[in-house]
């Protein structure tokens, strides 16, 4: 999951805006265990939060790289817009 060096820089903006940093996955990260534990590590009340910015951001890593297959790539800055702008809607 975390082995791409655009996934990683995704997701450490992303948590990095939430206060979260220090949980950003590590490059040799299956999705499944980082999530759990991550989920585990997180208060309870937030944790329904969490589960959405995951499945959003997983969603737009895994439309982006198809985009990038047909030569319309984003940088890391702009998905991460992309992103929060879907998640404030």
């Amino acid at each position: 999951m975390a082995s791409c060096v655009f996934t990683r820089e995704v997701w450490h903006r992303l948590l990095r805006t939430a206060g979260l940093q220090h949980l950003v996955p590590l490059g040799d990260s299956c999705m499944a265990d980082w999530w759990q534990q991550t989920r585990a590590a997180i208060p309870k009340v937030f944790r329904k939060s969490f589960d959405s910015l995951v499945r959003l951001t997983t969603w737009n890593l895994w439309k982006e790289r198809k985009r990038t297959f047909d030569s319309k790539a984003r940088t890391p800055s702009q998905l991460f817009a992309l992103i929060l702008e879907e998640a404030d809607s």
